[in-house]
């Protein structure tokens, strides 16, 4: 009689144990179904994510376009800087010339009247 108690003890046991194997099981199978779906999520998420990134490059990738790369603006202004000084410096020597040929103009201009009034005296003398 205990052997037969003993093997119906035993095949319980094993029949508990299979069960508890089996809901083990179906529990671990559920768990990676859950898994497997938040990882498809995270992956669509992802893609979603890395698709935004791509249209914000090409954006920002246009937009760079738009403006000159300091460089370029550096090189730009240094040229300015020296036409502006080259111009002032042209503007100084006109106005140089043209202040010493205002000064020139104006004694021709009274050179020539004294030789105007000098030549009027001499015909009123002789005349």
């Amino acid at each position: 009689m205990t052997n037969s108690i003993d093997t119906k003890l035993c095949n319980t046991k094993h029949e508990a144990l299979m069960k508890i194997a089996e809901l083990c099981s179906d529990k671990l199978s559920l768990r990676i179904g859950h898994l497997e779906e938040l990882m498809k999520e995270r992956k669509e998420n992802l893609e979603l994510r890395l698709e935004a990134l791509n249209q914000l490059r090409q954006e920002v990738t246009k937009d760079r376009d738009q403006f000159m790369r300091s460089e370029t603006y550096l090189e730009k202004v240094k040229w300015y800087d020296q036409w502006v000084s080259d111009t002032n410096r042209t503007l100084t020597e006109m106005k140089t010339r043209y202040d010493s040929r205002i000064g020139l103009s104006n004694w021709l201009a009274i050179g020539a009247l004294l030789v105007s009034i000098a030549v009027g005296i001499i015909l009123l003398l002789k005349g």
